[in-house]
This record gives C-alpha cells, structure tokens and sequence, in this order.
C-alpha cells in the first residue's frame, strides 16, 4: 500500500516492510529510513509525522516518521486479543483495523502511541481487503460480500449500517471522495 500526507510518502509490502519517502520535491523525492516489522506488513495510513503499520502477527505499529530518514517505533497492540492486522486507517484519535484472518474490523484507541487500546470489534461477512475512514464512517472492501459501510459514531460499538454487492468482482481496493465509496 502507499498513502501521502504532506511532504511524506509511505509505502507498505509483505516482503518490503514500511519504506518513508521525503516528496517536497515531487520531481526529485528522496528515500527516507525503512522499518521492519517482525512479521510481514501490508496497511499503512500516514497521519502527519506519525505512520499506523498493519503489521499482522506484530500488531497495530505507530511510528514517528517525523524524520523519514529514521522511523522511530513508538508503540504496538501486539497481545490485544487476538487481532491480526491486515490494513489500516486513522481518523483522529481512533485507528480502524481489518483483520483478513478472521474476517472482523477492530477499533483502537491510539492517543497513547506507545498503547494501542482495543475498544471495540465487529464480525464482517466476507474477507476484508481494504479499508478507508471518513468522520464516524468506515468503509471496508471484502473479497466475497463487496463493499461495507460502518458506523463507528461509538468507537467502542461499531455496527454496520448496510452494504452494496460486488458484483462477481472482487472488492480489493476502495477510496472514498465526496461520500462515495
């Protein structure tokens, strides 16, 4: 995965890690430093200095990344009940989580970089890929089910509100612009 936020690039892989890129200059961006979960990453959102890392078996992973030339690790939710990351998406002090092998969304507190708190899950019917986060919405992409619109107005209570078909096609990527998934 890759997102941008400012004059910051990060891009996520399953063999790759989290790699963060300077963009001041579109026409020149230099590599910054590299981290390198545990495990396997595959989700990143970038919220100015600080980059979430779906981070499978290691957790949810906060970086500081105000230098990107040296990622610091600030904290993980590894050992928070079972919740295997897969990608990842932040709205204020909350992250979102899709879990691929057990097919949920998890909710996270993450004032406390350092700790990650788990406040809440929900069941999804199908297996998530993707997931993007807009004000009290989470919309989430699923393998067999398509498209899933979350209310997360209670973080510690998310609950779908309903869902729209993937058309025998799989739903492996999502945006959301302007309230349409």
């Amino acid at each position: 995965g890759v997102w941008v936020d400012g004059d910051r690039a990060a891009v996520v892989g399953p063999h790759l890690g989290l790699r963060v890129f300077d963009v001041s200059r579109p026409r020149a961006p230099t590599e910054g430093g590299a981290y390198r979960p545990m495990g396997w990453a595959n989700g990143v959102d970038l919220v100015g200095s600080r980059a979430y890392v779906a981070a499978g078996d290691e957790g949810l992973v906060v970086l500081d990344v105000a230098n990107p030339a040296e990622p610091v690790r600030l904290g993980a939710s590894s050992g928070s009940g079972s919740v295997t990351p897969f990608d990842v998406a932040v709205v204020e002090r909350y992250a979102y989580v899709i879990d691929w092998d057990r097919t949920m969304l998890a909710t996270f507190d993450v004032s406390h970089p350092a700790a990650p708190v788990l406040l809440g899950r929900l069941e999804l019917r199908g297996v998530p890929e993707a997931i993007r986060a807009v004000g009290d919405r989470v919309y989430v992409a699923t393998v067999t089910t398509g498209r899933v619109i979350v209310d997360v107005c209670d973080p510690a209570r998310p609950r779908a509100l309903g869902a729209a078909p993937a058309d025998e096609v799989w739903a492996a990527a999502l945006d959301v612009e302007d309230g349409l998934a």
